[in-house]
């Protein structure tokens, strides 16, 4: 094997444990919720009481040692929107940050992963320090009754494959995590890397 060869797979494994347990972690903290709140169907929505009561109610008992950041500079960015396709084009749908009408609440779990929620979860398994590429360290999961399930999981695997392909990476944040999964925690030589 080459070096960028070597390189790539040490990454791309890397990024299966992080997110594996971030992943993991978010579930604990979605079950041990559900046990003192009720289940899902039972919990305030997230509208009608603020992302700030959202999370303090719902996930924060629940992440040991989440730390909240409220602007991007304290959250360890150095723009509002950093994340990007592989292509290098930005989406302008998600920041770091979004404080003007407490919609959203960033925090640092305290392996210094990145996490966003508001009716979704925006994952970046390494915070500020890059590469902030859709799919490579940028994830969207999503909770409901179900509990924390990457963004897409319906899509089977041939829809999938169209929006997280090398060649169409602009939803990759979405699927990504789908795939991954959908591939038994591996990162194969038709994911978006």
């Amino acid at each position: 094997m080459t070096i960028p060869t070597l390189i790539s797979n040490y990454q791309k494994s890397v990024t299966i444990q992080k997110l594996k347990k971030i992943y993991s972690t978010l579930n604990q903290a979605y079950q041990m919720s559900t046990v003192d709140n009720g289940s899902f169907n039972q919990w305030q929505k997230h509208a009608d009481i603020g992302g700030t009561k959202f999370f303090e109610k719902y996930w924060q008992p629940y992440l040991a040692g989440a730390t909240v950041c409220k602007t991007y500079q304290e959250c360890g960015y150095k723009e509002q929107k950093p994340w990007q396709t592989l292509a290098g084009e930005r989406k302008d749908d998600v920041g770091v940050c979004d404080n003007t009408d407490d919609n959203r609440v960033s925090f640092y779990l305290q392996d210094g992963s990145f996490i966003s929620i508001s009716s979704s979860l925006y994952v970046d398994i390494n915070g500020g320090q890059g590469p902030n590429i859709y799919g490579k360290d940028f994830f969207i999961l999503k909770y409901g009754e179900k509990g924390v399930l990457p963004a897409d999981n319906n899509f089977e695997k041939d829809r999938l494959l169209s929006y997280c392909s090398k060649n169409n990476n602009n939803e990759a944040a979405l699927c990504a995590a789908r795939l991954i999964l959908y591939d038994n925690w591996q990162i194969k030589e038709d994911y978006p890397w």
